[in-house]
This record gives structure tokens, C-alpha cells and sequence, in this order.
């Protein structure tokens, strides 16, 4: 018997924008009457499969915003805070979307009572939206707009750069967190899948706040009135 069910249950805070993750999680059932004896379900523990993958979508040039509309939407996505009240003439926006299953056995001891065993677990880490916006006032081959563009690249340097020094910390906390998921007993297949993967989740929500807290704190570094003044001193045509 296989059981799947899907549930929306973490939100992750980003540099751009909040949003909802989607978590699934899949779970092979097994049912075997006879197990009977207490201690045969924590023997049952099998060191799970893990596996994590990161996918970045390639950034695009949008050229079709006026300096206001780049501004309201860093103000809808959380990214205007550290701008004060200025107008923003560019903007680097990405989309990350950390999602997770986790494959769990169920065996059946008796009538209401399930031993849950996790199996394996995956997570994709991927960018799904990368995007730089160049006030439309400035064309291409300017200096203005050149200087705009180098910005904004760089800042999507640092979020690449944050993103593969904490690719193999996120690896290395799935393995571990679902290696210590010892198996379980519940009442019933679903709820066996849901306490596991509730508890990969809980497990790499810290992680995964840190990686975006430190990537919101590298590209503040850029994000100075000094550093706006320095662009600002590249070029004569604003």
C-alpha cells in the first residue's frame, strides 16, 4: 500500500520577499501483522538515503520599470529597508525555494499501532527566479547604466558565493538530522509521515535562516551611502 500526501508547512524568510515552501513527503507503507516484541521496531533503523541538489536559474535583464516601479517592488518584497527613503534606479531580486521529502516504511504491529522507519530523505535548494532591474532612463552601453548593471551583478555574486559555501553545510545537516530520526511507533501511517517529516523540516529551518540571514548581511555591505556615492562618481550622465 502506498500513501501520498502533500503538505505546505515552513516558511522561510528571504532577502527579497517571505514566502511559503512547499514540503512533501512520500510514504511506502508495509504492513506486517506480526511484530510483536518492543524492541524490533528500533532495530528496525536503516541509515537513510539522503540526497540534495541545488538548481540556479539563469538571471535575465528587465529593462521595462521606471525608477518608482523598482522601488515599490523592493518595497513589496522586504528588500527597501536598508535604502532609506531613497529611489532605486536598479535591483537584484532572486527566488529560492528550499523544498523537501522524505520517504518513510511503515509496518503495522497491530490494529492501530505503526512502527515508522525513515528511508530517505531529499531536498532541492534551487534559485527559481533570478532577475535584474535597470531603471528604463538608461540605455544599454551607458555609463549610467553600466554602472547600475555592475552593482547589481555584483550582488548576485554575493548570493552565489553565500550559496556555495552553505551547499555542502545544508548536505552535512541532512545527513546527520535524518540519520538520528530513530524509528517510531504512531497510530497511523500518516501521522508516521508527517512527524518525520516535520521533524527534517524543524531540523534544517536554523540552517537555513542563517544562510539567509548571512546573505541579507553580505550584500548590506554594498548597500552603503558610500557605496551609492562611488557608483554615482563613475559616471557624468544620471
Amino acid at each position: 500500500m502506498r500513501c501520498l500526501t502533500r503538505g505546505n508547512l515552513l516558511a522561510f524568510r528571504m532577502r527579497d520577499k517571505f514566502r511559503l515552501s512547499l514540503i512533501a513527503f512520500l510514504a511506502t507503507v508495509v504492513l506486517v501483522p506480526n511484530w510483536a516484541q518492543a524492541d524490533e521496531c528500533r532495530d528496525a533503523w536503516v541509515r537513510p538515503v539522503v540526497s540534495f541538489s541545488s538548481q540556479n536559474s539563469q538571471t535575465t535583464l528587465n529593462r521595462e520599470k521606471s525608477s518608482d516601479q523598482i522601488t515599490q517592488l523592493s518595497r513589496s518584497v522586504g528588500a527597501l529597508r536598508n535604502h532609506g527613503g531613497a529611489t532605486l534606479l536598479g535591483l537584484a531580486y532572486t527566488k529560492m525555494r528550499p523544498n523537501l521529502r522524505v520517504k518513510i516504511d511503515a509496518r503495522e504491529e497491530r490494529k492501530g499501532v505503526f512502527c515508522i522507519v525513515l528511508t530517505e530523505v531529499q531536498m532541492a535548494f534551487d534559485t527559481v527566479d533570478s532577475e535584474v532591474f535597470i531603471d528604463r532612463r538608461y540605455r544599454p552601453g551607458t555609463c549610467a547604466y553600466n554602472a547600475i548593471l555592475e552593482h547589481e551583478m555584483e550582488h548576485m555574486a554575493i548570493n552565489r558565493r553565500v550559496l556555495e559555501k552553505y551547499k555542502p553545510l545544508l548536505k552535512q545537516r541532512l545527513e546527520r538530522k535524518s540519520a538520528n530520526i530513530r524509528p517510531f511507533r504512531t497510530t497511523s501511517m500518516q501521522a508516521g509521515a508527517e512527524i518525520a517529516s516535520n521533524r527534517m523540516m524543524d531540523d534544517m529551518k536554523s540552517l537555513i535562516d542563517e544562510f539567509f540571514k548571512v546573505r541579507q548581511r553580505e550584500n548590506n555591505r554594498i548597500d552603503t551611502e558610500r557605496s551609492y556615492e562611488a557608483v554615482k562618481r563613475k559616471c557624468n550622465d544620471w
